[in-house]
């Protein structure tokens, strides 16, 4: 009874872990019970009580004795008519227990039931199964659920494990248990404490959901973040030297082409001083000549070639 009480406040206590499975595997009947008695044996234990004690003599009546048969005839019919609604209630309440027994058994999620001192007094096969435990060992109520967190998450359970008590709240951390197979599994445990009696606490239902493999992926992410960041900062700094480069090379070509500009002028300034001064001693030698030609001297300065003057 304290079993299928436990299976079913982990049912109504964690729904939404178990909302969208399908659970249409068959599975045998779990529990046995005596069922309704049977018109035999009810028959029976009517004699023997009516023997222990058998009805006062009296004068009756035939008329008395047919009305007390009709009333009898018409409340046996009423028993029996009782007495197959109660089969058949006993019936849907050993099937609708058989399929809350299926859904605790064949849930995807580990379900435990621990102790006020934390030990495991039930799992379902989940959760034997994720853990390496057995069947018989639970049953003794003897193992600790701190026997199964790893030595670094003993310190995150010990502290977990003060509040577990303290009031009807859900609660939730994550843990690093030893797994069968000397494997550790990271896990979400949840968990909700159940109230036996007024304001008595009595058990904490625990659900222990694997979260192995998202870590592992969360941590691979994060490594690939590093790398991304690591690479955009590398390719930042390679572009931001290219643009202090890039600025510096235009700066000096800035510069080039002011001092081109200035050289430039200052050609443009000394070819127009030396075209002037050839331009004037030709002129200074034409007039010497003149001179010398109205004095009747000879000319002092020949004439310039055909291609000269071309």
């Amino acid at each position: 009874m304290l079993e299928t009480r436990a299976k079913l406040n982990h049912i109504l206590l964690f729904p939404h872990i178990i909302a969208t499975q399908n659970f249409s595997t068959k599975v045998p009947m779990k529990f046995k019970s005596r069922g309704p008695v049977s018109g035999v044996e009810l028959r029976k234990m009517a004699v023997e009580a009516l023997l222990k004690n058998p009805p006062q003599e009296s004068d009756l009546k035939t008329g008395d004795l047919l009305k007390l048969v009709h009333e009898l005839q018409v409340y046996k019919t009423e028993v029996e008519m009782q007495n197959e609604e109660l089969r058949v209630a006993h019936e849907e309440l050993l099937a609708s227990r058989d399929r809350y027994a299926q859904l605790y058994d064949l849930a995807p999620t580990g379900y435990l039931t621990l102790s006020t001192d934390l030990c495991i007094e039930e799992a379902n096969n989940p959760a034997m199964n994720m853990l390496g435990l057995k069947r018989e060992a639970i049953n003794t109520g003897s193992i600790k659920f701190s026997s199964i967190v790893a030595s670094e998450s003993q310190d995150e359970w010990h502290k977990f494990s003060r509040t577990i008590f303290e009031n009807d709240e859900k609660k939730r951390c994550e843990l690093i248990l030893r797994a069968a197979e000397n494997t550790r599994l990271i896990v979400l445990l949840e968990s909700i404490a159940v109230k036996e009696g007024f304001n008595v606490v009595g058990q904490c239902m625990v659900a222990l959901i694997d979260i192995t493999g998202r870590k592992k992926v969360e941590g691979e992410l994060e490594i690939y973040r590093h790398n991304l960041e690591h690479i955009v900062k590398q390719r930042t700094g390679q572009l931001e030297a290219a643009r202090t480069q890039a600025e510096n090379d235009a700066r000096e070509l800035r510069e080039s082409e002011g001092r081109l500009r200035t050289a430039n002028k200052e050609l443009t300034l000394f070819n127009n001083a030396v075209v002037g001064r050839e331009l004037r001693m030709i002129e200074l030698k034409k007039e010497i000549n003149e001179l010398c030609q109205k004095y009747g001297e000879p000319k002092r300065y020949g004439q310039e070639p055909e291609k000269d003057k071309e």
